[in-house]
This record gives structure tokens, sequence and C-alpha cells, in this order.
């Protein structure tokens, strides 16, 4: 394998491995400040990757080998580790990537495909993706009301959220043209172990004339997912009749220390989904002993109950798949449905707060949904089916339609 220490920061300007060439070798960044990656980063499905910023001289003297940082102390800066996409999107693939470690934290994780804009067909996703094991675990000195603060600070669309120490943020790019241009943003992996101390925020993209896919996709196979502060799960904005900007989170278990937000975006499929093929289990309040507290969001959803916020159109609220029936089906979460032996989606810590958004701009809001048992085929495209099974397509943007019809929305 190959391994890179550096006192101070790390770039990655220059791709390493193409698609005709993987890299075949096992690579380590370890840094004493940050790591900021701007291109490509193609390995085989063989060989593991890992980002190790904010090292401390120990760890940096034991991955070289030997005290070649003796009488330098810990780099005070940077610590973060930032994939930053260029406007022709990114690509880090390999076998087990992690993004720090349960002992050697980083400071901050970015999945930024912000500057992305595809047009004319062309697939510019954003993406992560782990044949085996992708962790994620980020350090914070901030406490809850530090954590809570730039929440408040943000918009509805938090698109001026200003990410603090600790934080997880990850966010698409602007489509149009067709829905063959792509700009969204995936983490992808056989399995997702995420443990964030601060906030978390995954955010789907723009979708402009002629419509394009803007979705912010979790898609993994097995997942557990800890989050300090708060986790928050937006749509994107859709601004006309075609295409897609959903963000949609697959977690078996998630902990929050404060909430877990589903915020719909604006426009078609614009919807802010945690959804499960199985059951989803959830926690809230953890850093406050599992006791709800006050905690402010810009208008119109103001100050409510920590806990777990459902915010959208019509549509919005908690669903399960019902496999006999083909379809989903409004669900009281905690509560067992007829013919099964467990609640198909818990909660623990608080109560749920849900508030309707009204029209914007002439758009619809997207819904805000948790949705569990959903059945998905490896074989087809995700996003399709997720938009084909979504409730905010056949509530929100065509209130003429059944609510419980599964047809293609077409899109």
């Amino acid at each position: 394998s190959l391994t890179l220490n550096a006192f101070d920061g790390i770039t990655v300007n220059g791709a390493i491995g193409t698609t005709g060439a993987l890299f075949d070798h096992g690579l380590n960044l370890v840094s004493g400040a940050g790591i900021t990656v701007n291109n490509n980063i193609l390995m085989s499905a063989t060989q593991d990757l890992a980002f190790k910023a904010n090292s401390t001289k120990a760890n940096l003297d034991a991955s070289a080998g030997s005290t070649v940082f003796t009488g330098l102390g810990p780099n005070p800066t940077g610590g973060g580790v930032s994939f930053v996409a260029p406007t022709t999107g990114l690509t880090i693939q390999a076998k087990n990537i992690d993004i720090g470690t349960a002992t050697a934290r980083v400071k901050s994780f970015t999945l930024d495909g912000s500057a992305v804009n595809s047009a004319g067909g062309t697939d510019l996703t954003t993406i992560i993706k782990a044949a085996g094991t992708l962790n994620i675990f980020t350090s914070t000195t901030l406490g809850a009301a530090a954590l809570a603060a730039p929440v408040a600070a943000a918009n509805l669309a938090f698109s001026n959220y200003v990410p603090v120490e600790g934080d997880a943020v990850v966010k698409g790019g602007t489509a149009s043209g067709s829905n063959a241009s792509k700009a969204g943003v995936t983490i992808q992996a056989g399995t997702l172990n995420v443990d964030v101390k601060g906030n978390f925020l995954f955010k789907a993209g723009t979708v402009n004339a002629g419509g394009g896919i803007a979705d912010a996709i979790v898609n993994v196979g097995s997942s557990t997912v800890d989050v300090g502060g708060n986790l928050i799960i937006v749509g994107g904005q859709v601004n006309n009749g075609l295409g897609s900007g959903f963000a949609s989170f697959d977690p078996l278990n998630v902990t929050t220390g404060q909430s877990l937000a589903l915020i719909g975006g604006y426009g078609q499929n614009s919807f802010a989904l945690l959804t499960n093929n199985g059951q989803i289990n959830i926690k809230v309040n953890q850093s406050y002993g599992g006791v709800s507290q006050a905690q402010t969001f810009t208008a119109p959803i103001g100050t409510i109950n920590s806990g777990l916020l459902l915010a959208g159109g019509g549509g919005t609220g908690a669903y399960n798949f019902n496999t006999v029936l083909g379809k989903l089906e409004s669900y009281t979460i905690n509560t067992v449905p007829a013919g099964a032996l467990i609640p198909p989606i818990t909660l623990a810590g608080g109560g749920i707060t849900q508030v309707f958004l009204p029209i914007s701009g002439g758009l619809n809001a997207g819904a805000g949904t948790v949705q569990s048992n959903v059945p998905i085929n490896p074989a087809v495209d995700l996003g399709q089916q997720i938009r084909a099974t979504n409730e905010e397509t056949k509530i929100s943007n065509n209130p003429g339609k059944d609510k419980n019809s599964l047809s293609d929305d077409g899109c």
C-alpha cells in the first residue's frame, strides 16, 4: 500500500486511477491538518482507502514508521476531510473507505457536489462508494447549544447553512435539459457506519428548465447512523414539472443527540425521506437524556420541541408498506399493524412535530416522510423505485391521484 504523511494539509488535485486503469494498491492519506480531494480516486474493489486528517504527532510518526515529526506538536489548523466536486462531478471508490476511525476522528466531513451543473443528458453524479464498509467518524468540542445555533440561523432550504466543528455536510448540484442530466450526490456502501459528533446535513440539489436529476441518495446494504447534534434531511428545488430533487436516507438504526428533521423541498419529487426495506429504529434527544428541549428552525417551522420533525406538503407523515396489498399505508409510529409482530417504525426519546409547508413561488412543498418495509429491487435504479413509491408525487403534486396507487410517475 501507499501512505502519504503530511504535518500540514493534503490536497488531491490530480486523478488517482482511471476507469480503464484502476489504482490497484491500498492508499492512506495521513495529515496533521485537513485533507481536500478535488478529483477522482478510482481504486479496485480489492483495495482499501483511508483518510486520516486531524492526526496527532504520534499517529503521524506511527504511520511513517519512524519519528520523522520530532519537535512538532499537533497542528492546530484544519482537521476535516472534504470531497469537493469540480463542475464535472467526482467519484471516490474502493473496497473499504475510512474517513476517520473510532479512535482517530476527523474534525468534519464534506461531500460537496454543489458546483456541478449537468445539462444535455450528461451524468455528473458526485459519489462515494465502498464495495465493503464506509466509516465516517468526526469529533467536536462543541456542546448542544453550539450545535443548535447554526440550525436556527439557516434558511428553510439550508442553502446558507454554515458548518461547525464535527459536522458532516452532503449536498447535490444543478441539473437541467433532460432527465438524463444528473447532478445528484450518492453515498453507496455494503455497510455504512456513521458516528458524527456534530450535525449532519444531507441536502438534494436543484433542477431547472427541461428536467434532470439532482437527488441525494444513501444506498447501502446495512447501516448504523449516530449523530451527536441534528440529522437534517432536506429535499431540493425542482423548478418545473419535470425532474427530480429528492433526498433519501437509508438507515436501520438512527440516533441523534437533538432532532431528526425531514424537510421537503419545492416542486415535483422534492421530498425528504427516511426509508428502509425493513424496520426503522429512531432515537432522538440523546444529548438531553431523552427529554425534548425548545429548538428553533426558520419560519414557517419556528420553535418546536426537539425530536422527530416532519415538515412538508401533502403526504407528509409516516408510512409502512403493506406487502400483502402492495401499497404504502399511513402508519402510527410505535404501533404494531395487524398481522405484524413488531412495530415497523420505533421512536424513543421524544415526540413527533409535523409542520405543513405552504406553496412558495407557485410550487408545492415536497413531503417529509418516514417509510418502512419499502421493497427494493437491487437490479432496478434505486431513484426510480423511490420516485415510483413516494407519497409526495402521488399527493402533493398530483392532488387528483389516488394516494395508495404505486404507478410509476414517469420521471
